[in-house]
């Protein structure tokens, strides 16, 4: 055993997870479940509608649903046409959703007849980029760059408007599991079992609660008082107190537990008794029929609802129910442990699969609605009857848009979908593989927020947001995937042939009950004698392929009794594990050898049996070895790699383990926010804001997981020569100095890009906008100065150079109004300068002029602005570690430190820099990164795994250099030498897209609100810089009134105002009679003018208006 081990290093193992991840791909859950609800979630949803019935006195109408075919991504231009061969980049282009038809055969029988049957189409489906439905998911490199794609595109986003929108995967409750709670309330306990029961995308809540010496109360639908657990029990028709108490729990303790809730029972015997007592507190009132109707509705459609909507699963329902009740009392008697809610066991995540279903159940329910009334109105004609003249197919398409547009779900449920980031290549990666939970922001939920070790492999433990959402937002871990769907019936065959005693066998035979539990996604279907064997065999049989790979089996061992848990479900997040045998991992030199050679795939060492996918749930049941060297023969399994519990952009830093970790969460962070490539295609696309950074580099520090996030085909940063030294005081608190030549060479030049946009719209009366310049005649004209970049048809010319304020598309649009008609008959209309102008704030060169039509006909035209953005003084900058600070100067290279070999760095970071920070990662990549350079040769800092620290100083010293990275330096301005050793490396940089261009602001005077007078907020209105409470409070700490008086009156919104001597109130100057007017004294009045602020002015006039009298008494002040 201990010869073969050690012979499956961490880099043989990574070649596993390097195939795991090519051929999964990053977005792939995405696109598996888009694929699943195109190809067979869709049809389930339809034929889930059942035939609809329409009874009229004119007839009884039947319409039956059948086969659901999806077309190809087109759309229906104005004139009619309908354009079937539409690609994203038209869609992007033209603000267009790229959605493809449904089409549904329907049949349609009047009074038993058939009266038509057709193709229909009855809606549309937002198209996932590179799913099954989009064309280009089957093209090649050169055929997407035919189409104006990026080859290396991930795709799994859609296109709403023009706009790529991603749907966030939700993390919430896994339904139809029993939750234990504990909560105390006034010194005792009080224990609850919950259970989401959910079937169709309907959900209802069932409690049972128990409090110690009080009787067991069911919860559920709208139910406030709750109804007795045992009475409960009888109206699903178990009526024989041995039943219920042997089903509820072996243990006597247990049972002694009981006695209140059968005392309180006392009197409801049978089944009809507990039907009218449930229909008493629910609908009281009524005729005790109809009381005893509602009480068995209730029962059949709002209770355990997954179990069954028929009155045949009421027995299966008090199976269910005992077994909650038994689950309680054996956690207030500290049998069982309160469930944990924030293990990964009790979570689903929900993808676009179950999403889409929620939303199209929506919008089916509307189309059925309609569908009704217009049968209703059509068979009241008496006309013959054509399917395809009462379907409404917008009425579905328009559901869905707005609800993809806006992100608002059916529920209530906000931000469901979201603007797809794209700063750079990694930030797109990175949305894609983000998971929410819908946990309210402002509560501070921290078991929620805490990471869980149930996390690990599956959930980055470093890639969340700082502030409110921490912890709640999530990103999957580069080894994490999802379990789909898995046909339960074939599940259930494979039990029953191994042993498995049916639950109606045992209630019905009232065989004795084996001491094992066979639960399936929540469910008990039976019991079993060995359970210990019984999952040992269900392993077995899926490692050689006879059950679905989709199945996790886990075993609970309570002593009294033990359950086995089996999850076909969809929504658990796994991960992969090579499989121990004995202490040797069945994993062998070969199988990767093979892998190296291609002649063999990741998914066939999960079909050979080698490896394996573990939910949070069988991972309770394995001992997993991190390390081939240190399995022991107790082992069950062995990690792939722990590298791959790093999310995606983690994964980019190098050495991160050394690294404190909040360092390592901030750069989770900003290696989102870094400008690089973000697409190749990015002269042809129009995003409002665009970056691209002019030199990027590939890291020559790098990970083993940069080939798969982009890192070397759409890098984003550069590798910068940097001293650890002070910069003159120019680099304190964190600022960096830059070398001004080498910025003058190109270091962190970007491009900025941003597109404005226009749309000629039609008005009644035949009138739409024109393009063109606008005549001096033109209401709102500006000024020739502002239209010389325009070309006679309205658009400027490509490459002229525009500032703020200056248009770059000509329009003019007709009058709105009828009165601007009336105002002028005798001349023609005046038309207004409706013209798209460069922002106030923002210069640059006309990029790309783009001319088309949307979808209703209108022409439409995007002028892009390109801006080339020096790095200066005020740019944000930060390595890989967290380490961010702004330029605070730019020296000349002449200036700057050198080496005795004339080599002189590009940044200067501060020292102080480090010793609070603790990132060791960043001085470690500083060494790697010289070794690298001066080898030629990229060097592996991948966390964990990488090149150790011993061997680059050892490879440093062959080389002629210090293993410590310290060189005497030079002072550039007076040449001496610098006493001690400065440490020099080369570290990768990021600029970050927090341009000080883009934030500098100052004002001196400018426009000010209408309803305070006081000057407008923020830098795009050209507002005013803000002097608030805190600010005030300082200048009286100094006593400096005068410039209090400046700031917050003379510079802002200072207003004299004319108050009557006599009452106190406002007066006002008329100026037809030349004189002061009060309301109260007429005009015999003395007024005093007075001086305040015109927000304290409008105050007044409030109350005023409420009716609250004010009175201003004035006072002459004696003169200064």
């Amino acid at each position: 055993m201990q010869q073969v081990v050690p012979k499956l290093s961490s880099e043989d193992l990574w070649e596993v997870m390097k195939a795991y991840i090519e051929e999964e791909g990053l977005v792939q859950h995405h696109l598996k479940s888009y694929n699943w609800f195109v190809r067979e979630g869709l049809q389930q949803l339809i034929n889930s509608m059942g035939d609809q019935e329409i009874r009229t006195r004119h007839g009884t109408a039947v319409l039956k649903f059948g086969q659901v075919e999806i077309g190809t991504p087109g759309v229906v231009e104005s004139d009619g046409a309908i354009n079937e061969r539409i690609y994203p980049s038209e869609a992007r282009l033209r603000n267009i959703t790229y959605e493809a038809p449904i089409y549904v055969r329907m049949s349609l029988f009047v009074d038993g007849r058939r009266v038509d049957s057709d193709l229909v189409k009855i809606g549309t489906i937002p198209v996932m980029v590179k799913s099954d439905v989009c064309p280009i998911s089957k093209m090649t490199p050169d055929e997407l760059m035919a189409v104006g794609e990026d080859p290396y595109d991930p795709g799994g986003y859609f296109i709403i408007n023009g706009s790529e929108r991603v749907v966030v995967a939700i993390e919430d409750l896994a339904p139809n599991r029993i939750m234990i709670t504990r909560k105390d309330s006034n010194g005792k306990p009080q224990y609850t079992a919950v259970v989401l029961s959910s079937a169709h995308g309907r959900q209802v809540r069932v409690e049972v609660n128990y409090k110690e010496g009080n009787p067991i109360r069911v919860f559920f639908s709208r139910i406030y008082k709750g109804i007795p657990a045992i009475i409960m029990l009888r109206a699903l028709g178990m009526t024989n107190d041995r039943d219920i108490v042997n089903l509820i729990s072996p243990l006597k303790e247990v049972q002694e537990l009981l006695e209140p809730s059968f005392r309180e029972a006392a009197g409801v015997e049978t089944v009809e008794e507990a039907l009218r007592y449930i229909g008493n507190r629910i609908a009281l009132g009524y005729a005790e029929e109809y009381r005893v109707e509602r009480a068995e509705q209730l029962l059949d459609r709002t209770f355990l609802i997954h179990i069954g909507e028929m009155k045949a699963a009421r027995y299966n329902k008090a199976v269910y129910l005992c077994e909650m009740i038994g689950r309680v009392l054996e956690a207030s008697l500290g049998i069982r442990k309160p469930s944990d809610r924030d293990h990964y066991a009790n979570k689903r995540v929900k993808l676009e699969g179950p999403l889409l279903m929620e939303l199209y159940r929506m919008a089916f329910m509307k189309l059925i609605r309609d569908i009704r009334y217009q049968l209703e109105k059509l068979l009241a004609t008496r006309q013959p009857v054509k399917i395809s003249t009462f379907i409404r197919s917008d009425i579905v398409s328009d559901f869905v848009r707005h609800a993809f547009a806006t992100g608002n779900w059916p529920g209530g449920r906000v931000g469901v979908t979201q603007l797809l980031n794209r700063t750079n290549y990694v930030a797109t990666l990175s949305h894609l593989r983000r998971v929410q939970s819908p946990l309210s922001r402002g509560q501070p939920h921290f078991e929620a927020r805490d990471l869980h070790g149930t996390h690990w492999g599956r959930l980055c433990p470093n890639e969340t947001p700082e502030g409110s959402n921490a912890g709640l937002v999530k990103n999957l871990a580069l080894s994490a995937e999802f379990s789909f769907q898995t046909n339960r019936r074939d599940v259930l065959d494979k039990l029953f042939q191994l042993g498995v005693v049916p639950l109606a066998e045992v209630i019905t035979r009232k065989k004795h009950m084996p001491n094992t539990k066979i639960f399936i996604d929540g469910l008990l279907i039976g019991y079993h004698n060995n359970g210990n064997a019984l999952v040992s065999e269900l392993r077995r049989r899926r490692r050689e392929g006879e059950i679905n790979q989709n199945v996790n089996v886990a075993l609970y061992d309570y002593g009294h009794v033990k359950e086995v848990w089996i999850n076909t479900d969809e929504g658990r997040v796994r991960r992969p594990l090579i499989i121990v045998d004995k202490g040797q991992p069945k994993l062998k030199l070969q199988h990767i050898e093979s892998l190296k050679n291609g002649t063999l795939r990741f998914r066939d060492l999960v079909n050979l049996g080698v490896i394996e996918f573990l939910d949070a749930e069988e991972e309770e049941n394995a001992y997993v070895a991190v390390e081939a060297a240190s399995l022991t023969s107790e082992h069950t399994h062995l990690e792939i790699s722990p590298y791959a519990m790093l999310g995606a952009v983690v994964a980019m830093i190098p050495y991160a383990q050394h690294n404190q970790s909040p360092r390592n969460v901030y750069e989770g962070a900003m290696g989102k926010q870094a400008l690089g490539i973000f697409a190749s295609n990015y002269d042809l696309r129009t995003d409002s804001r665009m970056h691209l950074l002019i030199y990027p580099q590939k890291p020559i520090v790098t990970t083993k997981a940069a080939e798969f996030i982009g890192l070397n085909t759409r890098p984003s940063g550069q590798n910068m020569v940097v001293a650890v030294l002070t910069g003159q005081g120019y680099n304190m608190e964190d600022a960096v100095v830059l070398n001004k030549s080498a910025v003058e060479r190109g270091l962190g030049l970007s491009l900025s890009y941003r597109t404005y946009e226009v749309e000629a719209r039609p008005y009644l009366g035949g009138q739409h906008d024109k393009f063109g310049i606008p005549d001096p005649s033109v209401k709102g004209y500006r000024g020739d100065q502002y239209y010389r970049v325009l070309d006679s048809d309205g658009f400027a010319n490509i490459e002229s150079d525009v500032s703020g304020g200056m248009v770059i598309i000509g329009m003019m649009s007709p009058p709105r109004f009828m009165e601007e008609y009336q105002r002028v008959p005798t001349r023609e209309m005046v038309w207004r300068d409706a013209s798209e102008a460069v922002r106030p704030s923002e210069a640059g060169v006309v990029d790309a002029i783009f001319i088309t039509k949307t979808v209703e006909g209108n022409k439409i035209a995007k002028a892009r602005v390109r801006t080339v953005c020096f790095t200066e003084i005020g740019d944000k900058f930060s390595s890989r570690h967290g380490q961010k600070g702004v330029v605070g100067m730019l020296f000349p290279q002449e200036d700057m430190p050198y080496t005795k070999d004339g080599i002189v760095p590009d940044l200067l970071i501060n020292p102080h820099a480090f010793p609070s920070r603790m990132t060791l990662g960043q001085l470690m990549e500083s060494l790697a990164g010289k070794l690298s350079a001066l080898k030629g040769e990229q060097i592996d800092g991948t966390p964990f795994m990488g090149k150790p620290l011993e061997e680059i100083k050892k490879e440093l010293e062959e080389l002629g250099f210090k293993s410590t990275g310290k060189e005497i330096l030079y002072n550039g301005l007076t040449g001496e030498r610098y006493e001690a050793e400065i440490f020099v490396g080369i570290v990768y940089y990021q600029r970050l897209h927090h341009l000080v261009r883009d934030k500098i602001h100052a004002r001196a005077r400018g426009q000010v609100q209408m309803l305070t007078r006081q000057p407008t907020e923020g830098r795009a209105r050209g507002g005013g810089l803000k002097f608030g409470e805190m600010e005030r409070d300082c200048l009286i700490a100094y006593g400096a009134s005068y410039l209090l008086l400046d700031r917050l009156l003379e510079q802002s919104d200072r207003y004299t105002a004319y108050f009557c001597e006599k009452c106190g109130l406002p007066a006002y100057y008329d100026l037809k009679q030349e004189r002061f007017i009060c309301r109260v004294d007429e005009r015999d009045v003395k007024v005093k003018p007075v001086t305040m602020s015109y927000a304290f002015y409008l105050l007044l006039n409030e109350l005023l208006s409420m009716g609250i009298r004010i009175k201003i008494e004035t006072e002459e002040m004696p003169p200064t």
